[in-house]
């Protein structure tokens, strides 16, 4: 046993105590192995990375107010009551305009899904509305003297996740790490680098398909837990381009529900065969520009009156998934890298980190091993979206 005399560091205490951030290097080494986890650690304001006290997580979603509702069955001209799919959305005193007739009316009543409307306000007319047509509320206009409107709000919705562990191991005899190898790295170095990478991609598969659950007993020997990603929580601006290649006028049609709530510049992390596709728009609408604070991840921009897309090639939409692309906005703040770190507690981080001399005592040989446990927050769906059925030409 070595005695260590004055301070102690990071080169005189035993190395198997160490614990070692591999996520630097492994990025470093293939950092297009596993995007959405590379630009929520690295490229806006230092990471989308937090702390979660608990291995399950959950955050509140929010929205303003509904302001269309959409006609059930359609109404005659004549009509003073109204039915409405969602009578919710409406209030009494509110102005509504039918934007496919012009014509605003004022409810006076509501009762489930039935409004009692006063037709024709102003200078327009009453006239049919069709099933389905869209009744857009505009304001509300109350009578002098009357009462205060009763108030009407609504709750923050809770949304909860969990965080997953993930494992890799590395393992060699004792023998084979002291044998000469003509490759350099060292195999046993190398396969850490390896595995490194592997353990990355293992979390962005999570973070793109994952389906949050937690299983407190088909466990061995303790609990379960699963962590969602953007498949299961962008349910929103789902654009199906029908099995055809993409277009630049329906691309444009995709970014103006993508960009309808939330910031002016999103990413979309797309495959392959979609990066192709985009590359052959017009020139002036996509540029390429590489970052250092990237850590190597190519970003090309697409610039559209909508708003700013970075687009980062995901090499893991392949085969089934070529078709794919997600959008996804950082700069909001909703979409998060969460890992299980306890304020205080003594375990420390659960982030990435590579754990050396697991063996079994009087093994002749070394285990180390790399262990995440992490999670994805992703709210607010309207603020991203997806893009399905893309073919190639």
């Amino acid at each position: 046993m070595a005695d260590v005399t004055g301070e102690r560091m990071t080169s005189n205490v035993a190395q198997s105590q160490r614990t070692i951030d591999l996520f630097p290097e492994i990025m470093l080494l293939e950092p297009e192995a596993a995007p959405i986890t590379v630009v929520l650690r690295s490229i806006y304001n230092g990471g989308r990375r937090r702390k979660t006290n608990d291995p399950m997580f959950s955050w509140h979603e929010d929205e303003l107010a509904e302001r269309i509702g959409i006609n059930d069955g359609g109404d005659t001209a004549a009509a003073l009551a109204i039915d409405a799919i969602d009578g919710s959305v409406f209030a009494d005193d509110d102005l509504v305009f039918v934007p496919s007739t012009g014509e605003v009316f004022r409810v006076t009543e509501v009762a489930a899904n039935t409004l009692t409307v006063i037709r024709g306000i102003g200078s327009t007319t009453a006239a049919d509305i069709a099933d389905t047509a869209e009744m857009y509320i505009i304001g509300t206009a109350a009578a002098e003297g009357s009462d205060s409107e009763v108030a009407e709000s609504n709750n923050p919705v809770k949304v909860t996740n969990y965080t997953q562990i993930v494992k890799n191991s590395i393992e060699a005899s004792a023998s084979w790490r002291s044998t000469a190898n003509e490759s350099t790295p060292h195999d046993w170095g190398y396969q850490h680098r390896k595995e490194g990478i592997e353990h990355e991609k293992t979390k962005e598969l999570a973070f793109l398909h994952g389906s949050p659950s937690a299983d407190a007993t088909g466990g061995t020997p303790g609990p379960i837990r699963t962590t969602g990603g953007l498949d299961h929580y962008l349910t929103e601006n789902i654009i199906d381009a029908g099995d055809a290649a993409l277009t630049e006028t329906g691309f444009e049609d995709a970014m103006r529900a993508w960009f309808r709530y939330g910031s002016s510049t999103k990413t979309l992390f797309a495959s392959p065969l979609i990066v192709s596709q985009l590359s052959l728009f017009a020139q002036g609408k996509v540029q390429t520009t590489v970052g250092t604070t990237t850590y190597g991840v190519r970003v090309q921009t697409y610039y559209s009156p909508h708003g700013t897309l970075n687009i980062v090639k995901h090499n893991l939409l392949e085969g089934e998934q070529s078709g794919n692309a997600y959008v996804v906005d950082f700069v909001a703040g909703n979409v998060q890298y969460r890992y299980l770190d306890g304020s205080g507690a003594p375990g420390g981080s659960r982030d990435t980190r590579l754990y050396t001399d697991r063996q079994n005592p009087g093994t002749d040989g070394q285990r180390d091993e790399i262990i995440s446990e992490v999670g994805l927050q992703c709210g607010l769906p309207k603020t991203g979206g997806r893009l399905t059925g893309v073919a190639g030409v």
